[in-house]
């Protein structure tokens, strides 16, 4: 049986693929520890919620590379200045996340992926909540 086509290379235990870290030049960034991360595309990456100076965060990152630099950049998609912070998950650390498709979770095809938070803690106790963030609108639902 042929194996499945993983980043150009079939086989995963091949050294070639364990030798293809490749450092980025970023600066910024949320500065977190234990936080949920989730792949957007090809290039992007969502990080939401953990912790940072010992206090547990809900703000929602994306990391852009720029694949002919091997740079990247990071913007904070929420809370925006202009944001009702009480709406979405509560801050905290160890969150489960995944990006999905938003007609899959019943939305209209014009509102596209969302990020699905799942659980994690807040201040030591179990968080067993759910919520969405819609991308297109940067809203929360639950």
């Amino acid at each position: 049986e042929e194996q499945p086509n993983w980043l150009g290379f079939t086989d995963m235990a091949s050294p070639e693929v364990a030798l293809r870290w490749t450092k980025v030049n970023a600066t910024g960034g949320p500065g977190l520890e234990n936080a949920g991360c989730a792949a957007l595309n090809k290039t992007c990456i969502l990080v939401f919620g953990g912790r940072a100076a010992f206090n547990e965060r809900k703000q929602l990152h994306r990391f852009c590379l720029d694949t002919s630099n091997s740079a990247g950049t990071w913007t904070q998609l929420w809370p925006a200045s202009s944001v009702d912070t009480s709406i979405g998950p509560e801050a905290n650390q160890g969150t489960g996340v995944l990006v999905a498709d938003g007609e899959l979770l019943g939305l209209s095809e014009d509102q596209g992926q969302v990020l699905i938070v799942v659980g994690g803690s807040a201040s030591g106790t179990p968080r067993t909540d759910v919520w969405c963030f819609v991308l297109k609108s940067s809203t929360w639902l639950q």
